[in-house]
């Protein structure tokens, strides 16, 4: 749902779209797009803490009621704002959220690793919060852009992605990686 805007500094701003009106578009949009009356599950791209969770799930819950979406899920929120979503949603009797997906693999990674500070990254804390939650998750990125692959075949790039995410952790992850394939006989 946001969108983002090229600045000449190299980053991006980002607008967001989690109006009623701006989410209807888009569901209609991507209904007539797949040739579907309904869809599935329905992820919101992106969170704007500035709306309140109420009427973000108000909207949501239309839709569903409308027919035009099955099941609601997020996509970097943090677990706090999806409890607090889903605990509006359980007292007002609306659809909750189903699951989430964040930024996940075995490689360590950071919203400043992305250059991107809207990301949501799993950590030891949104771990928890998941499990306390019972609320499943969807990794993205599962292979962090192939960066535990890449420096296993040697590729360094200090000034890119690598260089950014490959910190002592995540070098020692690489070498644990490298030990389980050569074990497994599958490619890292």
């Amino acid at each position: 749902h946001p969108v983002f805007t090229p600045k000449e500094d190299g980053t991006a701003e980002t607008t967001r779209r989690l109006s009623r009106e701006e989410i209807r578009k888009d569901i209609d949009a991507t209904l007539l797009a797949l040739g579907v009356d309904e869809l599935d599950v329905y992820l919101l791209h992106r969170d704007d803490p500035a709306r309140p969770v109420e009427e973000i799930m108000d909207t949501l819950d239309a839709f569903v009621k409308e027919g035009k979406v099955r099941a609601l899920g997020a996509s970097n929120w943090t677990p706090g704002r999806i409890a607090a979503a889903n605990a509006y949603a359980a007292a007002a009797g609306k659809t909750p959220f189903c699951l989430s997906q964040i930024q996940w693999s075995l490689a360590v990674c950071r919203p400043a690793d992305f250059g991107d500070d809207t990301l949501c990254c799993m950590d030891e804390e949104a771990y928890e919060a998941y499990r306390d939650m019972k609320l499943p998750v969807m990794a993205f990125s599962a292979q962090a852009k192939g960066v535990l692959s890449k420096w296993l075949a040697g590729e360094r790039q200090p000034d890119g992605f690598i260089g950014r995410v490959m910190t002592a952790e995540n070098q020692a992850r690489a070498a644990r990686l490298e030990v389980v394939s050569r074990q497994t006989g599958y490619s890292p």
